[in-house]
């Protein structure tokens, strides 16, 4: 866990709302968007947006970021919604002041998210080409 504090320490340079405008204007550095700032930015786009609109929206900015980085190609929508929804199921059943408290107490998240994802979803699906460009229901057990 001392690893994960670390890593938020780190991330804590930029408030949230900082953090938010450099994402969406694609000028936050790249090293403030690790897995951390992946579940940061969800977590955030949710509290604000709830879990119907930030699943448009959160998508479209990935999107926006990782062309401006040159690696449109790493995006796969079907990931990032079933990460949203995980994310706001686990929102709700043990609510967090902050993204900080929630990546603490989320500890699988924060440290495998793709072992819980692939409680849901094959590998095969996961990352087939068709899981990139739409969002896929599970083929293993339904999301929250």
């Amino acid at each position: 866990m001392s690893d994960v504090a670390a890593q938020i320490s780190a991330l804590e340079a930029l408030g949230d709302q900082q953090f938010l405008d450099q994402f969406a204007d694609t000028t936050l550095d790249k090293s403030h968007f690790n897995h951390l700032g992946h579940l940061r930015a969800a977590w955030l786009y949710l509290q604000k947006q709830g879990l119907e609109q930030a699943c448009i929206s959160y998508p479209e900015s990935i999107i926006k970021y990782a062309t401006a980085l040159g690696a449109p190609e790493k995006f796969n929508r079907t990931l990032t919604i079933a990460l949203l929804t995980i994310i706001h199921a686990r929102q709700q059943l043990n609510p967090a002041d902050s993204w900080q408290q929630f990546v603490l107490q989320e500890l699988d998240l924060t440290t495998n998210a793709m072992a819980v994802l692939t409680l849901h979803y094959s590998s095969e699906r996961l990352f087939s080409a068709e899981a990139r460009a739409q969002m896929l229901q599970p083929d293993l057990s339904p999301l929250p």
